[in-house]
């Protein structure tokens, strides 16, 4: 048994199998992307759960493997969940507007760090070991 499923699993029947193997995958990416829409950081301001409401998930086939992913397709997100490095405006040029409470323009912004969500709600649910970097 498998999942709860009862199927002789061997090369004879290997549509079985996929789809065996789909029904987890698709289960466990469910999972992990309600977790990582609990877990989501959501900023102030007018676009305040714009990123969590941007979470998405997919199933698919890659080079013979059935992989779940979980992602956001704004250009803002990985930058959140990665964190990024101090930023400087060029010579004689200024960075804003900014956001109240802050200056309206500033030379130079401290690093901020990252927030990993995503990789954290798939630790926190996947039945599996998850290595970072791999």
């Amino acid at each position: 048994q498998f999942g709860g499923v009862g199927v002789h699993l061997t090369q004879n029947n290997p549509n079985e199998l996929r789809e065996i193997v789909e029904e987890q995958v698709l289960s466990l990416t469910i999972r992990v992307l309600e977790e990582a829409r609990r877990t989501c950081p959501v900023g102030k301001g007018p676009d305040a759960g714009r990123l969590k409401a941007s979470l998405d998930a997919e199933v698919d086939e890659v080079n013979g493997r059935v992989v779940g992913r979980v992602f956001s397709d704004l250009d803002y997100a990985m930058i959140v969940h990665e964190g990024r490095g101090p930023v400087r405006a060029r010579p004689g040029k200024v960075l804003g507007p900014l956001p109240s409470p802050y200056p309206r323009f500033v030379r130079r912004v401290k690093a901020a760090p990252g927030n990993p969500w995503l990789l954290n709600a798939l630790k926190n649910t996947s039945p599996y070991p998850v290595t970072e970097g791999a």
